[in-house]
């Protein structure tokens, strides 16, 4: 069940971390621990790998100098606009890692993204391709994704909607955003590779299959709502879930 909802939370524009709170919240249960969570992030990562293997590779070639186009520098704009993430989750973990206890906060980071998302779906779409990024385009996307250390933000919603808003094309936009889910998934499950190898067992890799599955179906539909400039869809149902858990809460003293 886990397996499952990281894989369709990681890739939906719906913030994946701000459902692990509402699980942990309303069920009262806590954090599985690093173990699982690593083997579930794994799972996805070999989601992205898998969706986006013939770009990954041309990429790779064009390390060596025999691409061009988009494959020439995807791995060097997808690692600039890794640094800002970084950057604040470093400095910053002290203040972020309390949200995840607190569900008003993300409740109200649920609202946030919606209004995002409903504007990024009226938005007239771009024509740029990768090929066009520029320093400043990977910076602000990658500041995007900075947000998304907060329960609530939605990683691919917040980089998908910078992307957009820097007149990409839609169907470029949504690659770039989740193949820029590939350094921040993979540091974290390399950081954490100990855990996993100390902790992992059946269980755990089950889950990582399932993770990986529903994650690529995930992609898929995300990708294909994006192209078609439906990505407006996700933001009613982040801004309804928003506002019923801030009614919740203030209803029952929550809100904290």
């Amino acid at each position: 069940m886990l397996g499952a909802v990281q894989g369709v939370t990681e890739f939906l524009p719906v913030s994946s971390s701000g459902h692990l709170v509402l699980f942990e919240h309303l069920l009262g249960v806590r954090r599985p621990g690093l173990a699982l969570e690593t083997g579930l992030h794994l799972g996805t990562l070999g989601a992205v790998v898998f969706e986006y293997r013939a770009d990954l590779w041309a990429a790779m070639r064009g390390l060596g100098g025999t691409a061009t186009g988009d494959d020439a520098g995807l791995l060097w704009w997808l690692a600039v606009a890794s640094i800002p993430a970084a950057v604040v989750g470093v400095a910053l973990r002290r203040l972020v890692d309390p949200l995840f206890g607190s569900l008003p906060a993300t409740a109200v980071a649920w609202c946030l993204t919606g209004v995002a998302l409903l504007g990024a779906g009226r938005r007239v779409p771009g024509a740029r391709r990768l090929s066009d990024l520029r320093l400043g385009d990977a910076l602000w996307i990658g500041t995007a994704q900075a947000l998304a250390l907060a329960p609530g933000v939605s990683r691919s919603g917040a980089t998908i909607v910078a992307a957009l808003a820097r007149d990409l094309a839609p169907g470029e936009a949504a690659r770039f955003g989740f193949l820029l889910s590939l350094p921040v998934i993979g540091g974290a499950a390399l950081l954490h590779a100990r855990d996993l190898a100390a902790g992992g067992g059946g269980a755990i890799w089950l889950g990582a299959v399932v993770a990986g599955a529903t994650g690529l179906t995930a992609i898929r539909m995300a990708a294909a709502r994006v192209r078609a400039g439906a990505i407006g869809s996700f933001g009613w149902y982040c801004l309804a879930l928003g506002i019923l858990v801030v009614l919740r809460a203030a209803l029952t003293g929550e809100w904290r």
